[in-house]
């Protein structure tokens, strides 16, 4: 329950000038909700083998996982973007990593479309 509120209420973070703090809750919460998936498989792998009638239902996990992942990748996009931006912009070109700022565009391409 306290993790589909945590969900739910991810929608408010709004604030692009905190994306720092905003990718970090976002990266607690995908980390919370991958155990939360493994503990829910574990538990029917278990069920299964014990050969139990009735098999726990966990896909309200599932779907949480489903509703939250876009804003996980929005604001882990965002803390990249914003982490090498300054980079790209300040540093002599030709100390760039071409291959990373090929690899964090692609990435954010993809993510925003």
């Amino acid at each position: 329950m306290e993790l589909e509120n945590l969900v739910g209420s991810f929608k408010n973070y709004q604030d692009g000038d905190a994306y720092e703090e905003v990718a970090q809750i976002a990266k607690d919460i995908k980390q919370r909700i991958d155990e939360a998936m493994e503990t829910a498989k574990l538990i029917n792998n278990r069920q299964s083998l014990a050969e139990l009638d009735d098999i726990t239902d966990y896909s309200t996990v599932t779907q949480m996982s489903k509703d939250f992942i876009q804003y996980y990748n929005l604001w882990t996009t965002v803390e990249a973007w914003n982490k090498r931006h300054h980079s790209w912009l300040h540093d002599p070109f030709d100390e760039l990593d071409s291959a990373q700022v090929e690899e964090t565009v692609e990435n954010a391409k993809k993510t925003m479309s």
